[in-house]
């Protein structure tokens, strides 16, 4: 398995899949999927054997690094999630040096999602409970991993 940026034509190859469950998803009101049908120069690719099999993005969140996850189904299931968020973080968690952790938010209900947050040693972090009721979002679980790359600055 490799990562990699996903350029916006690679993009476009795979948004029909993206678009196709996230109508299902809306349709079922499952509120646990990350919406995947913009294109964002921050997308890595996951890929298996130069297919791709998913997608990792970033945005930020409350001075933090929010990952977001997406595996396409035929491919869920095989801990690929698991192994792509840790080698995001070896890979890519030096561009984001000023971040001190790594969060994700996981809909209680996602048994899969929260399964692997707590296999990888992410831990939930309740203090972000009021900004997601805040933001309209109580229904989610914030799970942290400190970042190796953090490099704390000092004002003078």
């Amino acid at each position: 398995m490799n990562l990699k940026y996903l350029s916006e034509e690679e993009f476009k190859q795979i948004l029909d899949i993206i678009k196709e469950e996230y109508q299902k998803n809306t349709i079922n009101n499952n509120r646990n999927y990350v919406d995947f049908r913009l294109f964002s120069d921050k997308m890595v690719g996951i890929y298996l054997d130069n297919a791709i099999i998913g997608i990792i993005k970033t945005a930020p969140f409350v001075g933090q690094t929010s990952l977001e996850i997406y595996i396409f189904p035929e491919y869920r299931g095989y801990n690929y999630a698991s192994i792509a968020t840790q080698m995001f973080i070896e890979e890519f968690g030096y561009l984001f040096n000023d971040s001190k952790k790594f969060l994700i938010n996981i809909d209680p209900r996602n048994e899969k999602s929260l399964k692997v947050a707590k296999k990888l040693g992410w831990r939930q972090n309740y203090d972000y409970d009021e900004v997601l009721m805040n933001e309209g979002s109580e229904y989610f679980y914030v799970f942290e991993y400190p970042n190796p790359y953090y490099t704390k600055t000092f004002e003078r």
